[in-house]
């Protein structure tokens, strides 16, 4: 979204709900689709994209989204003044985006404190702060397994997860061809036809997170994957056991510095 728009354009809005809040993920998907639906979140947002969290404390639901907006929400916006409740520094474009979704969200089962704000960091450090919100979940699920925890406006869900493609950001594409050829080397296939002969056609979808996870993960994955072998016999399984260890890892110490890294790398699995 970022590459795509410009992070000056997006925003984080997080929403919960009034009192009694929805015990299940599905009453709270039916509420926040009506919200998205009649508060026309298709119009009003170029894109947006929304993450939801079980507190792992108090068991209650909320939304957390990523939106782009129409124009620059960012530039000139003073986060230090927003918490002593001086709003001088806000746009015109935000002040009203605060004001119509506060005038929308009650009606649909959600509380009345709405908050947006333009991103503060860096991109890759926002992304591991949203992907912090699901892997902080794991293990607090209270039978909602299988339930949907990410969704996406119409169309942005096709360019995440559609069809991979080696286009795109010239270092990324570089970068992902070369971990192909690495991978060939330590499992045993050679390119795209090696591996779509053990993955299947999907092979790309399959492979993608662990084309694009940093580079420390991506070898310790990799390392964990081929002592895997030993005991698993074939390529897949070994590198889902690598993926499950290191998220087991990061849901052990996901309230800790050491492991807010790996949360920036679970975004990827997104």
């Amino acid at each position: 979204m970022a590459r795509k728009w410009g992070v000056e354009r997006i925003g984080m809005l997080t929403l919960g709900f009034e009192d009694p809040p929805p015990k299940t993920i599905k009453e709270a998907s039916r509420r926040f689709n009506s919200l998205a639906t009649n508060a026309k979140f298709s119009e009003r947002y170029l894109a947006w994209l929304a993450v939801i969290e079980r507190s792992p404390k108090t068991g209650r639901l909320h939304f957390h989204l990523v939106v782009v907006m129409a124009g620059d929400i960012r530039t000139g916006f003073d986060f230090e003044a927003i918490k002593r409740r001086d709003y001088s520094s806000v746009c015109k474009r935000l002040r009203d985006e605060w004001a119509y979704l506060r005038g929308n969200v009650t009606k649909y089962g959600f509380g009345n404190y709405v908050q947006l704000l333009p991103v503060r960091s860096d991109v890759d450090s926002f992304a591991g702060y949203l992907a912090k919100y699901l892997v902080k979940q794991f293990g607090t699920r209270r039978g909602d397994k299988g339930a949907r925890l990410v969704r996406y406006c119409k169309g942005w869900q096709r360019t995440v997860h559609g069809p991979f493609s080696w286009v795109g950001e010239r270092k990324r594409k570089i970068e992902a061809q070369r971990r192909l050829e690495d991978l060939g080397k330590l499992f045993g296939f050679e390119g795209e036809l090696g591996a779509e002969r053990i993955w299947g056609k999907r092979w790309k979808y399959h492979l993608a997170r662990t084309m694009y996870c940093r580079f420390e993960l991506y070898f310790n994955v990799t390392l964990y994957a081929q002592k895997s072998l030993e005991f698993f016999d074939g390529i897949p399984f070994a590198l889902a056991d690598a993926w499950a260890y290191f998220d087991a890892l990061a849901t052990e110490h996901a309230g800790s510095d050491e492991q807010r890294g790996l949360a920036h790398d679970l975004v990827m699995s997104l």
